[in-house]
């Protein structure tokens, strides 16, 4: 076997960075083609020679041919073919061949494993004479076990837990930091150790000493993965863990499942490489443990999708982006784990296509870790500078910077991640040069960065916009009216920022557009002119729209309406719920939505402004005392001023005007009061309960509907009544 240092290191790494699946082991079985180097005749020199070198800095084989102009321009000629329909079809025919061909190999090698038992006694009858092998692989098992549990006593010591009562984010998240360096220190530690004892133990370059290092391999990445999960998934002395999934312990016993079943793939097929096993028992023994793992590992993923979900939308339920994250990334994983093992098989079946499985381990690895850079880093920089300012008042520039780095965070990450995606996908998988896919990706992220740039000036000023420009309220408010909640308008400045806002964000976007299709080499002259032209057009054949536009602008400027303020124009009325570009929407008081274009405005009249004058009459007897009637409404209006939640929105106090109208049963008075325009009605209400009580508490009689007949002489006009009343006499002579 060839390349098995180079092969273990791409292994290892993939394995310690917590989610790469068996498919990296599959390379350690395969050859290498190497490159081939066409040169046509009459090629420069020195472009050889410096293509040639930049090639042999890598690890490939490099294989040079001379061929004349016309077999060297074939390849040129039809590199075309991987862009065209024919050639992709061709491609994924192929593909398709060689999966069978791996999963074909894969069952032919089982058949094969019987020879394996032999191998391993035989390699290791062949150890070199001495102390018992076994007995040394324990010493140095021992060895190894007291130089990792040795640094996790003084854990204890090094690092103090924060309190039970501690919830910030930052702090916990230093805490486990400083816990993961100690596990990872003493995970060295161990390794060192191991290393050492063996170097002693077992000079001897021997089966035993292989055995060893594979011991302390599979030590090393169990460990990583143990430690890893305690990072995200143990609890601490607040009871949750950082990740914020359910069933944490949960995870963490299948976490160390899967880093048994992977360390396990990976030393197999090391230990398979050392005793010179036949190639198909090494792929029949992939086939079988890959599978097995990748079955589980798809148990797992479908087991915790809920979970996943939960975690990813723990911070923020209602954002549209962790609602799109958490319904895809439990079938991104799924894809991913199928992707790995089918890229295993692929390469056990063509040799020449062994960096798909590399490239698949990645893609798996960066799906793991896109939501936890995603969302993870931006809280632990939102956690950052809400601790350091937590003492200063919070101000619209400040809300809006927190937001800035926020974004920056979580769209650095994502971006990121993309970025090392397609790269991934163009080096290993396309084949392409690793210079000219940096080439090529530097087209990609001059755009990433314009939109991030975009994003980030986008946040600020929507960020800045929204604390001067708080959401209309829910309930409309109508001066005088029933409802017994209402709100002031808002200010000025939160009724024409939303306009700015939608302004503003507009060329935002355009300019954003505009620099990353100039970034990826679009001709952006063309469109300018093109949109030029068609503002023209829509300039003459929109004046409708224009003059909604123009009178907005004019009725904003005279300050006529606000946010939150009841107005009536023409036919329409309602509470401004919101403004936009062209058009003003009203609730009216019974909820229906009244949307009306700026230019169809004619007089607006405003209930909401400075104040309300409220006016309404009462009827008293036409016997009552009027003075004692003022007064007793004088001190239902004072009384009112003093009551504490009532008076702060009293103006001028309740008080009776005089006699407004004098009826044939009752004289009219009239009551006044001036309010802020929040809730007359509510006032009104409340002056008229207090009134009513006040009078009859008084002895000022109110009208009544019932008619009195009054007579000089009552006990003549009694007589006269019951006479009228009295059934008339019969006659009994009439009767007989």
């Amino acid at each position: 076997m060839t390349g098995k240092a180079s092969s273990f290191v791409v292994k290892l790494f993939l394995i310690l960075l917590c989610w790469a699946l068996p498919g990296t082991a599959g390379q350690a079985q395969t050859t290498d083609p190497g490159i081939t180097l066409i040169v046509p005749s009459g090629q420069d020199s020195a472009q050889v020679e410096a293509i040639i070198k930049s090639l042999k800095d890598g690890s490939r084989p490099v294989t040079i041919r001379v061929e004349s102009g016309k077999v060297a321009a074939e390849p040129e000629a039809h590199s075309s073919i991987a862009v065209t329909r024919d050639g992709l079809y061709a491609k994924l025919i192929a593909l398709r061949d060689k999966f069978g061909d791996g999963v074909e190999q894969g069952f032919r090698g089982i058949g094969k494993l019987g020879s394996v038992p032999e191998k391993f006694s035989t390699a290791w009858n062949a150890n070199a004479p001495g102390f018992s092998p076994l007995f040394l692989l324990i010493v140095i098992g021992f060895v190894m076990a007291a130089a990792y549990f040795v640094p996790l006593r003084w854990r204890r010591n090094l690092v103090t837990p924060p309190a039970a009562r501690e919830s910030d984010l930052g702090v916990r998240f230093l805490w486990r930091a400083k816990v993961l360096l100690i596990d990872l220190l003493a995970l060295a530690a161990m390794a060192a150790a191991g290393l050492l004892a063996v170097r002693f133990l077992l000079p001897h370059p021997d089966f035993a000493r292989a055995f060893a290092h594979s011991i302390i391999r599979f030590a090393l990445i169990v460990g990583l993965y143990l430690a890893v999960g305690r990072f995200l998934l143990a609890a601490d002395n607040t009871g949750a863990p950082l990740l914020p999934v359910l069933k944490a312990d949960w995870h963490r016993r299948n976490l160390l499942i899967y880093a048994v079943c992977v360390a396990l793939i990976i030393e197999s097929i090391n230990l398979l490489d050392q005793v010179n096993a036949d190639l198909d028992a090494v792929i029949g023994c992939l086939f079988i443990t890959s599978t097995l793992t990748a079955g589980f590992a798809l148990w797992w993923v479908w087991s915790a999708r809920h979970d996943v979900r939960q975690a990813i939308r723990h911070a923020n339920p209602e954002g549209w982006g962790r609602r799109v994250v958490a319904a895809i990334f439990p079938a991104m994983n799924i894809i991913g784990v199928l992707m790995v093992w089918s890229a295993a098989r692929v390469s056990a079946g063509a040799p020449e296509e062994s960096d798909w499985s590399t490239a698949a381990s990645i893609m798996l690895l960066l799906i793991a870790i896109s939501p936890i850079l995603g969302f993870g880093v931006p809280a632990l920089v939102d956690a950052a500078m809400v601790k350091r300012h937590d003492d200063e008042p919070a101000s619209p520039v400040r809300a809006a910077s927190r937001s800035v780095v926020r974004a920056i965070a979580s769209a650095g990450s994502w971006i990121a991640v993309i970025y090392a995606v397609i790269y991934i996908w163009t080096v290993y998988v396309a084949g392409n040069d690793p210079q000219s896919a940096l080439a090529r990706m530097s087209i990609l992220a001059q755009a990433g960065i314009a939109f991030l740039v975009g994003c980030t000036i986008w946040v600020f000023f929507r960020s800045y916009f929204d604390s001067y420009a708080p959401r209309a309220p829910g309930a409309p408010h109508l001066a005088g009216a029933d409802d017994d909640v209402g709100s002031m308008g808002q200010g000025r400045l939160a009724t024409v920022l939303p306009l700015i806002r939608d302004i503003v964000l507009g060329g935002i976007v355009a300019l954003t557009a505009l620099v990353i299709l100039s970034a990826i080499g679009v001709n952006i002259g063309p469109l300018l002119a093109g949109f030029g032209v068609l503002g023209l057009a829509v300039s003459f054949g929109s004046q409708t729209l224009i003059k909604d536009i123009v009178s907005g602008v004019f009725f904003m400027a005279d300050d006529a309406f606000r946010v939150g303020e009841y107005i009536e124009t023409g036919k329409q009325k309602g509470t401004v719920e919101k403004i936009h570009l062209r058009s003003v929407r009203l609730r009216h008081q019974n909820g229906q939505i009244h949307t009306v274009p700026f230019g169809q405005l004619d007089a607006v009249t405003n209930y909401s402004r400075d104040w309300a004058t409220v006016k309404f009459e009462i009827r008293l007897d036409r016997d009552a005392d009027i003075e004692k009637a003022r007064k007793v409404i004088k001190k239902v209006g004072l009384a009112m001023q003093e009551d504490p939640e009532l008076g702060p929105d009293l103006i001028a106090p309740l008080k009776m005007q005089g006699i407004q109208d004098i009826t044939d049963s009752a004289v009219v008075v009239r009551l006044k009061f001036t309010a802020k325009p929040k809730n007359p009605s509510l006032l009104q209400r409340d002056a008229l309960k207090r009134v009513y009580r006040s009078l009859q508490e008084a002895g000022v009689p109110l009208a009544s509907n019932a008619v009195t007949v009054r007579s000089p002489t009552s006990t003549l006009a009694g007589a006269a009544v019951s006479a009228a009343m009295a059934p008339p006499a019969v006659d009994p002579r009439a009767a007989e």
